[in-house]
């Protein structure tokens, strides 16, 4: 497995996701107290180590057989992936800012960019599958 596909498939992870989604949220209550540094390293610290881990102890092969790697193998790119951490950062200032509304549109973009693939395939003709 070259480099690229470790980059691509550690984030089918299960432990990777979690870790990802649980400092995400974490991050964004403590932006949201006010508490910019812990938020920083909440946000940014377990994600960081969970991707070494993964990537270094890891096999791979495994996820990318798996249900959510076909997904990912399918239908995730590197604009898609910027996508989802362009949420993820819009969240986080919303929730600096106090926005329901705004951490909901940041809640709402890295949605899209995990489930355009199926949306954008579902709007197709049946005989461009």
């Amino acid at each position: 497995m070259t480099l690229r596909d470790r980059l691509l498939y550690h984030h089918a992870h299960p432990v990777k996701l979690f870790v990802d989604i649980v400092s995400a949220f974490a991050a964004a209550w403590l932006f949201w107290g006010q508490h910019v540094p812990r938020a920083l390293v909440v946000g940014l610290v377990p994600p960081a180590l969970a991707s070494m881990m993964v990537l270094q102890f890891v096999d791979l092969e495994r996820v990318k057989q798996s249900p959510v790697g076909r997904y990912v193998t399918r239908y995730m790119s590197l604009p898609l992936h910027i996508t989802a951490v362009a949420g993820v950062v819009i969240l986080w200032l919303a929730a600096w800012y106090r926005s329901i509304f705004y951490c909901v549109v940041g809640l709402l973009i890295v949605t899209f960019a995990w489930v355009r693939g199926p949306l954008h395939e579902s709007g197709r003709p049946a005989a461009a599958r």
